[in-house]
């Protein structure tokens, strides 16, 4: 029997909602609140993204050690150009770290357009007062630009590396958010420089910040919603 227009309309919005696809802006169906979500572990970051600085991988860790000053160690492409059916969206980005093997460890971790990032240094325990920087920076094999304003104080949190953090953003406002998780918690916000043009592609990308520094990554979440 040959399913109806409508009927297959329901089962496309709920196949997006349910599996993160994004709708095509001349996609007739409705712009689902869910636009993508993924748990990227080190198999699936090997598989989808665009990684340099390895010095060794399991199933369970991806090992870097950063060649270059403000290296870029990770590009995923999230959404290419007008795949997005909204540009008001909110990005929410976990990262769960191991225990940093040097003394010196501040990944930076950002969402990028083809011409901009806005992110945030990760600052490690040797930076206590600072807890992160948020900056928007230029995109490259290295980054351009000079970090910006700190997060604050890491009263809370002075007597251990972050090992899980979540930065959210939503770029039509400008805004990121900026929180760890342990030690009783930090959170902290600020507004970007510039805007991001999230219709010409969306990615996340983390670099390195000073040679020879070391990072041991778990793995990430990434989840994109309409900003409801």
């Amino acid at each position: 029997m040959r399913l109806s227009i409508s009927i297959i309309i329901l089962l496309l919005v709920h196949f997006q909602a349910v599996f993160g696809v994004t709708c095509l802006q001349d996609c007739s169906c409705e712009c689902p609140r869910l636009l993508y979500t993924k748990v990227m572990n080190p198999d699936w970051l090997l598989d989808h993204a665009s990684i340099t600085g390895l010095i060794s991988t399991s199933s369970a860790l991806l090992h870097f050690r950063n060649p270059q000053t403000n290296k870029r160690l990770i590009r995923i492409p999230l959404f290419q150009k007008d795949e997005l059916c909204t540009d008001d969206i909110a990005v929410k980005i976990k990262l769960y770290f191991q225990d940093p093997p040097t003394d010196d460890s501040d990944p930076i971790i950002m969402l990028c357009d083809k011409t901009t990032c806005n992110g945030n240094l990760i600052a490690d325990i040797n930076n206590v007062g600072l807890a992160c920087y948020f900056a928007s920076l230029t995109p490259g094999n290295t980054f351009t630009g000079t970090l910006g304003g700190t997060c604050g104080g890491l009263t809370l949190v002075s007597d251990v590396s972050p090992k899980e953090v979540i930065v959210t953003f939503r770029p039509t406002q400008q805004w990121g958010s900026f929180h760890l998780t342990q030690g009783g918690g930090f959170t902290a916000a600020a507004t970007f420089t510039t805007k991001l043009d999230v219709k010409q592609g969306l990615f996340v990308e983390l670099y390195g910040h000073g040679v020879n520094e070391e990072y041991k990554l778990e793995y990430m979440e990434v989840e994109v919603t309409r900003n409801d």
